[in-house]
């Protein structure tokens, strides 16, 4: 098989939801699109230079095929946490796919960096916002090509 089992259920949560884990409060947000039940929570974290606000974004592809309904909610799910971004001031953007955001280099530079110099991590509220207008716009690229072909 190509995917290994799923793992077993324990927990489920809502749009909106708080999640305490130690000493991190983690908001969990509803960002359908890339999967039907995909989640994208926010939360704090902290370094040298201060407190930032962090967006794990659970979904940064669309491979579901010709699914308009789905490309529609991934539009709609990126404008809402835009806004979302926009009024937290989230400077931290995580993909749920290392391998989109670069994660697995920036961790490399952060172990290496010299004290005090910047976090990889550490984007920006602009670029953020940047981020969930490309893959929004990418979505919407995506849905008008399936609506301008034959399916």
């Amino acid at each position: 098989s190509l995917w290994p089992p799923p793992p077993r259920r324990d927990l489920s949560v809502t749009d909106g939801e708080k999640v305490v884990l130690g000493d991190t409060t983690v908001t969990i947000h509803a960002t359908p699109g890339h999967t039907v039940g995909t989640v994208s929570p926010t939360f704090e974290v902290r370094d040298a230079t201060g407190v930032h606000r962090v967006l794990l974004w659970g979904g940064t592809s669309f491979n579901f095929g010709r699914k308009l309904d789905r490309l529609d909610a991934y539009i709609d799910s990126t404008e809402r946490i835009a806004d979302l971004v926009a009024r937290e001031k989230i400077d931290v953007l995580i993909s749920n796919h290392s391998g989109y955001d670069g994660a697995i280099e920036k961790l490399e530079r952060r172990r290496i960096a010299a004290p005090g110099a910047p976090n990889p991590f550490v984007m920006g509220t602009p670029a953020v916002l940047r981020a969930l207008t490309v893959m929004g716009e990418c979505a919407k690229a995506q849905r008008d090509r399936y609506l301008s072909s034959p399916g």
